[in-house]
């Protein structure tokens, strides 16, 4: 209940990790699938994200814009 999930999809950096409140991380990447093109990326328009917690757990999602200019 005190760890966070920190998941990141850039490609020259791919992973999953669980934090501690210490800084501590287990990697858990082998649980992602990374090959997936819809993983973790977030489509043009209005998305819904839904979760599953316990009660006493807290949610926060943070992402940001980027394009690929050719």
């Amino acid at each position: 209940d005190n760890q966070r999930l920190i998941v990141s999809s850039y490609p020259e950096d791919q992973y999953a990790r669980v934090y501690s409140p210490d800084g501590s991380f287990s990697d858990v990447s082998q649980l992602a699938d990374f090959n997936l093109d819809n993983y973790v990326r977030i489509p043009a328009g209005t998305s819904t994200l839904l979760a599953y917690l316990d009660a006493n757990a807290g949610l926060n999602m943070t992402f940001k814009e980027e394009r690929l200019i050719v």
